[in-house]
This record gives structure tokens, sequence and C-alpha cells, in this order.
């Protein structure tokens, strides 16, 4: 997937194609952290950037997705917000 392609989907328009494999969560993952990495410093929007752990997030929703599961929001990026306590990740609060 390339980010133009990325630009074009809504959430709704991710989970529908992840959840019929049409597009990977892992591929909607690696656009979605390419483009933040390069825009987000512009914008000040993101304090860290977690790459291992939303591929890994991606491939366990891959999984699930191949083995039958539908996910209402499947492969939908979701940032955290740094005000909430994450294991593993900086907290700022």
């Amino acid at each position: 997937m390339r980010p133009d392609e990325y630009f074009e989907l809504t959430a709704v328009d991710i989970a529908r194609a992840v959840n019929a494999q049409e597009v990977s969560a892992v591929e909607v993952a690696e656009v979605a952290l390419q483009v933040a990495a390069e825009r987000g410093p512009s914008y000040g929007a993101f304090t860290v950037l977690a790459p291992e752990r939303a591929l890994a997030d991606a491939a366990r929703t891959d999984a699930r997705v191949r083995s039958g599961g539908t996910l209402p929001m499947a492969g939908v990026p979701c940032p955290i917000k740094d005000l909430n306590p994450v294991a593993g990740l900086p907290w700022e609060a």
C-alpha cells in the first residue's frame, strides 16, 4: 500500500479491507508509521513512535482475521495519547 492509497481510505474502509483480507493490517501499519515518521515532526503530533509494537499488534490482527475472526476496527491505526500509561512506552502526563 502506498501513502496516496492510504489517504483515500476511511477507518471503515480500512477495517472492511482488512477483514476481507484485501490488505493486511501489517501493510496498513507500515504505511501509517511511514507517514507518522515523515509528517509527525512538523505537526508535533507524536512524542514517540513504537513501530515494533504497532507491527506486532497488526500481525496479531491479521492472524485473528485469517482464523475467521471479524474485528470492527481491524487494522485501523490508533495512536495512544501519552497521558495514558502503557507498559513499555514513555509516560509524560
